[in-house]
């Protein structure tokens, strides 16, 4: 969470009532291996790609 604060210069909080707020849309998932997923990529921006979008994150 630490380095997504940090890169939308938010606090900590911040960002985890964000990622709860994807989390109930179902628009994110974080795996296991504290990587977020964001679910059909494809829906969400309209364009043509991969299902999932893997971004690394810090706890």
């Amino acid at each position: 969470m630490r380095t997504l604060a940090v890169e939308f210069n938010r606090e900590e909080s911040e960002v985890m009532v964000a990622l709860d707020v994807f989390m109930e849309i179902e628009m994110v998932d974080i795996k296991d291996n504290n990587v977020i997923a964001v679910k059909n990529f494809v829906k969400h921006q309209g364009i043509k790609g991969n299902e999932f979008v893997y971004l690394p994150i810090l706890i």
